[in-house]
């Protein structure tokens, strides 16, 4: 019990340590929209944020989510509710959850030892240091820091630790010689490995791993408890393997599979020679742990033929006779074999026939759990045999054990201040991976987008996106949105001019990218070219898209109807946003000001009055509700909306916001600041006069 207690504070004091720094980094990757966009996990009330209650949003027409992940996902709501966007909660819990893994893996590898198979053929001591150091190495070990620091991924930690802990269920039900235990700790398994699949859907091949615990660890069983579990479990297999084709049918059956590959560099027999040299590359990261070596983009281009790159074919062999390997010492020696076997398993779903991206570090936390063994099992061995025959090798030996866990946890400590902002883990990531494009593309947004808008970051930005050209890309659309990119910062700097020849470039080149399209159509607003940015939108529209970006479609071509004078048509379309979103408070503004421009002024009223209950503090708002009343006619209320205004911001503040709404031109909704303008300053006036008598 002492010695769970140590190596349970060391595992802890341990990633505290090397993960501690990164509480306070921030968003990173796909966070944003996995997370801090995404609408339906943004819980405020703790009725919604009930179980049941957040099973029911899943089914709302406005939930961004279905019931693939959901477990992650609610975990991400939980820690919105307690800290909304704050990331230190996010990644507080992603380093707790590493930790409890760590823990786990540490309880679940001494209850191998207990298996029919083993039990009784290692001391107590090698066991105890066995767990021990193969969970700790792995606890500080580089390869996991994706799957820790970068908060999204927490779908692949808390999957691995439910994963784990069925399996630690699973053998806990096994060795126990109680028949209520034995049902109780089934069916804990059985509910951990539906919250693995809940989290993550690659753990659905846990009862493969458990068909091979049983031939490896339980063969030397013939109890009518042993059979009918075999029974169970490959019965259970052959389901998942029927369950997973059906799954591709359904999940396919409008596009096809193949189809899929469609906006790939590579075809699925391109995507599965190359995923040979992957796994090996994966190895080498784990084997091989200079941290340097570890990135959030690697240049692996995929292979072309078995020839091409000349590594493709050696790569297959190598996995083949791994594989071989495994098969072979899983009997004789299953703390050799397993881990192998169990690295591979659980690597199939993500390196398969599925078009996922080609590598990424995180897809290792689970399929590494067990790879340490070996390696300390050959370390102890190497202890044990020296220890009364030569000190100096001895101490070499333990000074080697020693080496490697500060060296992993100095690896991971170091690797994970790239994450401490963006531009460092981009130009980490671009130094790692010089050949890649999507580094590039990455720092020409923050150059573009994140930082302050000057001639030296626009050059900047501008630079990186047109050398993504040249670059390796495993995506069709990638040189697209090279081009989009380049377009959007001239769009943004307000050089329509310049920003139209890119769009028109970038939709020569992929004529249905609708976020080309959108951002076109606004191009085109903004250049006052109301009937072509209608025209264009509308090829959104028509097409019955599911683009995420439907609601901003209506409202751009909204805006283009109002300043063509058509404000009844504009406001159908500020109304199928409302209907397409959860956030309507933006459109009622809009609204209200169509009715005000179809002279429909106590409906124009009515919306602005709760435009302005949402938005306080919004110029815009305030200037639009002055007009409707100076439109109707209404000039006490006019000059008391006036009034409301000029106490509501300084005149500083006032002065900037009418020049910035100048500066708005088309983006923005008609405001005739020269009807408003002798209104703000005989309010202005009248304020001086009572201040001065």
């Amino acid at each position: 019990m002492v010695k769970n207690k140590t190596i349970f504070f060391l595992i802890i004091f341990a990633v505290g340590l090397v993960y501690s720094a990164t509480l306070n980094y921030p968003w990173q990757f796909d966070d944003r929209a996995n997370i801090v966009q995404n609408s339906s996990i943004h819980i405020n009330e703790l009725p919604k944020l009930m179980p049941g209650n957040f099973l029911k949003e899943l089914e709302s027409p406005f939930s961004t989510l279905s019931y693939r992940r959901v477990v992650s996902y609610y975990t991400f709501a939980i820690n919105w509710y307690f800290g909304k966007d704050n990331p230190s909660g996010f990644r507080l819990v992603n380093i707790l959850i590493h930790i409890s893994t760590s823990l786990l893996l540490f309880k679940t590898i001494e209850l191998l030892f207990r298996t029919p198979v083993l039990i009784g053929r290692y001391s107590r001591w090698q066991i105890y240091h066995v767990a021990a150091l193969a969970a700790l190495i792995w606890a500080v070990h580089p390869i996991n820091i994706q799957a820790v620091t970068y908060i999204v991924q927490r779908m692949a930690s808390l999957s691995a630790l439910f994963y784990l802990a069925s399996l630690y269920f699973y053998l806990k039900c096994r060795i126990s010689e109680s028949r209520n235990r034995f049902f109780a700790y089934a069916i804990l398994s059985v509910a951990a490995y539906f919250l693995a699949i809940g989290s993550k859907e690659h753990t659905v091949l846990l009862p493969f791993v458990l068909v091979i615990l049983e031939y490896s660890f339980f063969i030397s069983g013939s109890s009518d408890r042993t059979k009918w579990t075999r029974m169970v479990l490959v019965v259970f297999s052959v389901a998942i393997v029927i369950c997973g084709v059906l799954f591709l049918v359904l999940k396919f059956s409008d596009t096809n599979l193949f189809e899929n590959y469609g906006n790939r560099n590579w075809s699925i027999f391109e995507r599965l020679i190359t995923q040979p040299r992957v796994l090996i590359f994966y190895l080498s990261l784990i084997f091989y742990p200079l941290p340097i070596r570890y990135s959030i983009t690697h240049d692996i281009e995929h292979s072309i033929n078995l020839f091409s790159p000349w590594s493709t074919f050696p790569s297959i062999l190598a996995l083949i006779l791994l594989f071989c390997a495994g098969v072979f010492l899983v009997r004789k020696y299953p703390l050799l074999g397993f881990p192998i076997l169990f690295f591979l398993i659980n690597h199939l779903v993500e390196s398969s026939i599925i078009p996922l991206e080609i590598v990424f570090e995180h897809r290792n936390y689970l399929p590494s759990l067990f790879l340490f063994i070996p390696l300390v099992l050959l370390i102890l061995r190497g202890i044990e045999f020296y220890k009364e025959r030569n000190l100096t090798v001895t101490i070499f030996i333990y000074g080697f054990l020693v080496g490697i866990i500060f060296l992993t946890g100095w690896g991971t400590y170091l690797r994970n201040n790239n994450w401490s902002s963006h531009q460092t883990l981009w130009a980490a990531a671009h130094k790692r991976a010089p050949d890649n494009s999507r580094p590039l593309a990455y720092l020409g947004q923050i150059h573009g987008y994140e930082k302050i808008v000057n001639n030296e970051n626009v050059t900047r930005a501008l630079q990186y996106y047109k050398a993504m050209e040249d670059k390796y890309h495993n995506n069709k659309l990638f040189q697209a949105y090279s081009i989009l990119n380049i377009a959007n910062i001239y769009h943004n700097i307000g050089e329509y001019e310049k920003a139209e020849k890119y769009y028109i470039d970038v939709l020569e080149k992929a004529p249905y990218l609708y976020e080309a399209i959108l951002v076109h159509g606004s191009n085109l607003l903004n250049m006052g070219k109301f009937q072509e940015a209608i025209d264009e939108l509308e090829k959104i529209v028509s097409n019955k898209s599911k683009f995420r970006s439907i609601p901003r479609t209506y409202s751009i071509r909204g805006k283009a109807l109002l300043w063509q004078g058509k404000p009844i048509e504009a406001i159908v379309d500020f109304s199928k946003a409302i209907h397409s979103t959860n956030k309507k408070s933006q459109y009622f503004y809009y609204i209200g000001v169509a009715y005000s421009l179809a002279n429909e002024y106590e409906k124009a009223s009515m919306f602005l009055r709760w435009a302005q209950h949402h938005y306080p503090s919004n110029m815009s708002v305030w200037l639009s509700r002055i007009e409707n009343a100076i439109r109707s006619d209404n000039e006490d209320l006019a000059m008391k909306l006036t009034e409301g205004l000029i106490e509501s911001f300084n005149f500083k503040d006032l002065q900037k916001g009418l020049e910035i709404i100048k500066r708005e031109g088309y983006s923005s909704v008609p405001i005739n600041l020269p009807l408003i303008e002798p209104y703000i300053k005989k309010s202005i006036s009248n304020l001086n006069h009572k201040l001065f008598n």
